[in-house]
């Protein structure tokens, strides 16, 4: 549902952050890779992919947080 209605973020981060709290890094990764515009998404999606072992995608997601809010 919340990946048909993009606009509702706070949901999405609320769901994401529970999500990990339940160990389902796979989920956030599905709900979040493509919507992830804010500080708060991109350090969801960052912790989701580190915690599947993905530091590729980790990574370049961390160069794209700081080049957009480390300024």
């Amino acid at each position: 549902m919340l990946e048909s209605a993009p606009g509702v973020v706070l949901a999405r981060h609320f769901l994401a952050r529970v999500l990990l709290a339940q160990g389902e890094a796979e989920a956030v990764i599905r709900l979040l890779e493509g919507n992830a515009r804010s500080e708060r998404a991109m350090g969801l999606l960052i912790e989701a992919y580190r915690a599947r072992g993905q530091s590729g995608p980790a990574n370049r997601t961390m160069r794209q947080f700081i080049e957009r809010f480390e300024q």
